[in-house]
């Protein structure tokens, strides 16, 4: 799209910053980390418009000249102001000085930092240094309007669980929120911390995605391990959930037989019994096999 004879008319309405991570570590590419952060991304490629004054997202932005033409010549004139300029580089030193130290104390400290960048940093090191103390606090930070904090809360709390959460990690799973840029994602990391979480009401929230025979999609089979994990904690839940995974077993197919190897492991898991997994994995294999249990 970039550059172009078309978009002539708009190159200087805006400020143009491309960001791209090499995953190197090094602080260019920390620095490009901070700023995907900044706007809750966690994937390629988005075309963002943003006020320089407060970085609220004005419109993601379409793929192609005719969406961004009018995205912009939309747009009313904004600007930066000090103000801005002196709290994003308050924010970015903070963030930085986290980086560097790796310090669970100052990390648990700024997890309800103002700044978006510096509570995302203090995250990744509390999950890091103190997962236990950071599950623990994980109510609030579960309603943050970024979805690599929730990401990152998610797994700490698949790890070490957290039954008082279990109502918040549904509504994750049944009601994303409409910011989130990775719905899918944000439900897939909820189905798999109520493995950990979860008690018999999560099973509601679960049973019509494990059974869903989508074996394309992960969170099916992170459904599936939810429903494991619950059965295995709450004994007297086993008879539902050995009754759904049984249904869970997906149509063959090359993806299809690895979720229906992971449904098999969760079986025996919860029942004890020990069933060889059928080569090859057909119909009539699914068939015996959900008789079988």
């Amino acid at each position: 799209m970039l550059p172009s004879p078309d978009l002539a008319p708009v190159y200087d309405r805006v400020t143009w910053v491309y960001v791209n991570r090499d995953f190197s570590g090094t602080p260019s590419d920390r620095a490009a980390e901070r700023i995907m952060l900044r706007f809750g991304l966690s994937s390629y490629p988005h075309l963002l418009l943003v006020d320089p004054g407060d970085f609220t997202v004005l419109e993601e932005i379409g793929r192609s000249k005719p969406q961004l033409l009018s995205a912009l010549q939309s747009q009313r004139q904004l600007a930066w102001t000090k103000a801005a300029v002196d709290r994003y580089q308050r924010a970015e030193r903070k963030a930085i000085r986290l980086e560097q130290a790796q310090d669970a104390s100052q990390a648990l400290a700024a997890l309800e930092d103002e700044d978006l960048v510096v509570r995302t940093r203090a995250v990744e090191i509390a999950a890091k240094k103190r997962p236990e103390a950071l599950a623990s606090r994980a109510a609030r930070l579960l309603e943050d309007p970024s979805d690599v904090i929730r990401f990152q809360v998610l797994a700490v709390l698949a790890e070490h669980g957290n039954e008082k959460l279990a109502r918040p990690i549904e509504r994750l799973l049944t009601s994303p929120p409409s910011g989130s840029k990775n719905p899918n994602v944000l439900r897939s990391y909820a189905a798999a911390a109520l493995a950990a979480c979860g008690d018999a009401r999560s099973i509601d929230a679960l049973a019509g995605l494990a059974t869903s025979g989508d074996a394309n999609n992960i969170l099916t089979a992170e459904a599936v391990k939810g429903l494991v994990g619950i059965g295995q904690r709450h004994p007297q839940t086993r008879s539902r959930v050995v009754a759904l995974l049984v249904q869970a077993y997906p149509a063959p197919g090359r993806t299809g037989e690895r979720l229906a190897r992971r449904v098999h492991e969760g079986l025996a898991q919860l029942t004890g019994k020990k069933l060889p997994f059928p080569q090859p994995y057909d119909a009539a294999a699914r068939e015996r096999l959900q008789k079988s249990w």
